[in-house]
């Protein structure tokens, strides 16, 4: 029995050890100053979440020894579970470095496409994995072959050894919930300063692993957002989407019937990019202000593509979890502007030099009205020379042949994607920080977008043309902005076109104005009479509340007068006994609470307004 306690004590050990060196490595990747007093206390209170990993799998180890006494059996799957767990280890290091975040149920909806996730990184990171998991492996294969004896435990009754393995069982349990308290251990309990890579840096990654499958079935019987009474949610979302404005003002566009609509959205563009003209990165855009009507104060719903989508074309919200357009079976009845294109004759086209599958974007298109979609398979082999596909040279010189031989009206949506990571865009030396890569791949779409604007005003159809410019999502670069913090939803959003009033050309609109806004607000401008948007879409040109509302993984931003507030849910707690602060969170929390609901029972009406 003591040989046997013995084994189990050195696999526990090694593991235990494997648990803290990646936490290590996590902060050395992530962390923007290492901090020996935060890197120590991580290290302490992530001895929480790793006891109970570690014996479990000194229980699993131990068991497999007693069924089938082959050392070298019980040896292979021990490595076998340190590579898997070295892998959920490494998604939580590059999850991190992207979305501020560890693996959530957010990443669980795009794990189901693992190629896209792949082309989606530079190869010096993939290659970097590569080296830290082959480090790994040979310090824990030595590991294992140096204190796990051949003669794993030689002498035991076997009733002691089921015995000690039900002991192990019921210890792992306690250890997994955090021992007799009352609420089980959780995210927060890794909480403990105010620099968020430490905290998340305590949590094990396969225990928080296992936690998101778990709470991925739970979304499905609770709204992990309900926190509001239903009558006090209900009041706040009247407040802020039921009442009819009282005042709608002047169109800025001069009347025009079935004007054609170029949609250009590009990938992760932040306002920020676009400023003074003697620091800008993106000059052209810059100097298209003064002949534009931009909206200085425009921000993103959240921080994925298809968040950003669904909001221009049907008003929707995002969550930290998921989308109403994940759900495949409600897409049909989805509102949608483009409903109200295709009513009055307009063909309808999204262009695209990538995989539209990723991220159900497809599905959601062709429910909702888009007539051609234009991807990477119709373009030629030579020009996809990017890893996500084409770069945007090509997709606009592809866009402009399509909108020249476009018969009048149209509506045609371009999505750009050189500003994705990886930024290989031609010409880009790839050897610099990723903010470098950020900003010239944002010149390089500056460039790409000034040569399409300037062959369009060529063309005959531009006289009856709308032109509005504007990005899926802001970005992290490049001042690696914090997730919750407001500039990392601030987008660009411009209206040029011959069509403006001449009293609204160089306008600079400096209201808020929530990216699910932008369906009311074209419909209004172009006359159309039926509301195909969600009724969080609201009309901009009237006296609605001005507010924004912008949600990631874990939280919201909510932005209305001259304050804003932040909430993450398991790392940014506010105090809750302050009645003021209550109140304004009181507003994205019933945004919140609403629409999770309408996702887990998914009724997604048309909302008709007067």
């Amino acid at each position: 029995m003591t040989k046997l306690l013995g084994s189990s004590l050195r696999v526990f050990g090694i593991h235990l050890l494997f648990s803290q060196i990646c936490r290590l490595v996590f902060i050395f990747c992530n962390a923007d100053q290492l901090q020996t007093k935060n890197i120590f206390l991580s290290l302490c209170y992530g001895l929480r979440f790793d006891l109970g990993v570690s014996i479990v799998i000194c229980t699993i180890i131990l068991l497999t020894w007693v069924l089938f006494k082959n050392y070298k059996l019980s040896k292979s799957i021990f490595n076998i579970i340190l590579g898997f767990q070295s892998i959920i280890w490494l998604i939580d290091v590059f999850l991190y470095k992207y979305w501020d975040s560890i693996f959530s149920i957010r990443a669980l909806t795009y794990s189901r496409d693992p190629i896209e996730i792949f082309k989606n990184q530079y190869l010096s990171d993939i290659l970097f994995a590569f080296i830290l998991v082959l480090v790994l492996i040979i310090l824990f294969r030595g590991l294992t072959d140096k204190y796990l004896s051949h003669n794993f435990s030689p002498h035991y009754a076997k009733s002691q050894a089921y015995g000690f393995i039900l002991l192990l069982a019921g210890t792992s349990f306690l250890a997994l919930r955090g021992g007799f308290r009352v609420i089980p251990l959780n995210l927060s309990d890794g909480y403990f300063c105010d620099t968020k890579v430490y905290n998340l840096a305590t949590v094990n990654s396969t225990w928080n692993f296992v936690h998101v499958l778990v709470e991925d079935n739970k979304f499905a019987a609770n709204n992990p957002y309900h926190k509001l009474s239903d009558s006090e949610a209900s009041a706040r979302i009247h407040e802020l989407f039921g009442q009819n404005p009282t005042e709608v003002y002047p169109s800025i566009l001069q009347k025009s019937s079935n004007p054609n609509i170029i949609l250009i959205t590009m990938e992760g563009v932040s306002s920020e990019l676009i400023g003074d003209l003697y620091k800008t990165k993106m000059p052209f855009l810059t100097k298209l202000k003064h002949e534009a009507f931009s909206f200085e104060k425009a921000f993103a719903v959240g921080f994925r593509t298809e968040q950003g989508i669904a909001a221009l074309l049907s008003g929707t919200l995002a969550t930290p979890f998921n989308n109403i357009t994940d759900n495949a079976n409600i897409l049909s009845e989805m509102p949608s502007i483009l409903h109200s294109f295709e009513k009055r004759g307009y063909s309808t086209s999204f262009i695209f030099g990538g995989d539209l599958e990723f991220g159900n974007m497809s599905a959601y298109l062709s429910s909702t009205g888009i007539q051609k979609m234009i991807t990477i398979d119709d373009f030629e082999e030579s020009q996809k020379t990017q890893r996500l596909g084409v770069p945007d040279e090509f997709l606009f010189e592809k866009a402009i042949n399509q909108i020249a031989t476009t018969k009048d009206p149209f509506f045609v949506q371009i999505m750009t994607q050189s500003t994705h990571q990886p930024f290989d865009f031609p010409g880009n030396k790839m050897n610099q920080s990723e903010d470098k890569n950020y900003e010239e791949s944002a010149a390089y779409l500056d460039r790409c977008i000034s040569k399409f604007v300037g062959q369009l005003k060529k063309l005959p159809s531009w006289k009856n043309t709308i032109l509005i410019i504007t990005s899926d999502h802001s970005h992290k670069y490049p001042s690696s902005i914090d997730i919750a913090e407001p500039q990392r939803f601030h987008i660009p959003m411009l209206i040029v076109s011959p069509l403006l009033l001449p009293n609204h050309v160089g306008t600079q609109d400096r209201n808020y104005f929530l990216q699910s806004n932008f369906p009311a607000t074209l419909s209004y401008m172009l006359g159309f009479q039926e509301r195909n948007f969600t009724k969080y879409s609201l009309n901009h040109f009237s006296n609605v509340p001005k507010f924004t509302y912008s949600a990631f993984v874990n939280g919201y931003i909510f932005q209305r007068d001259s304050t804003y507030v932040q909430y993450d849910y398991i790392w940014r707690p506010f105090d809750t006994t302050n009645p003021n602060l209550r109140m304004i969170h009181s507003y994205p929390m019933a945004i919140l609470q609403t629409i999770v609901e309408e996702i887990r029972n998914p009724i997604m009406k048309k909302v008709s307004r007067k």
